[in-house]
């Protein structure tokens, strides 16, 4: 019986939870810690599954786990640009 490689499935649900978080003003920090977890794990997850002869699975868990992450930490820098940008706009008043 094959079973998931438990990085993989880790992966998959910080990836999901820090998609989440990133949307949440005031918590959306936990969501870039989250992110760069849930692709740390999926690397090291799709090496685990790659390496196991077929003995494991869990590789589309792995891929969405990393692709999840990438977005997280996309919408999160996205999130930062914006902030700059509305402090940038507000302060720049002519008297």
């Amino acid at each position: 019986m094959v079973k998931n490689d438990n990085f993989a499935v880790t992966s998959m649900i910080l990836g999901i939870i820090s998609v989440i978080f990133d949307l949440i003003p005031g918590i959306n920090f936990l969501g870039i810690i989250l992110a760069i977890l849930a692709i740390v794990f999926a690397v090291i997850g799709k090496n685990k599954i790659k390496n196991s002869n077929g003995e494991l699975n869990g590789n589309g868990m792995a891929t969405t786990g990393l692709v999840l992450g990438i977005i997280a930490v996309v919408l999160f820098i996205l999130f930062l640009v914006a902030c700059g940008a509305l402090i940038g706009a507000t302060s720049s008043t002519n008297y």
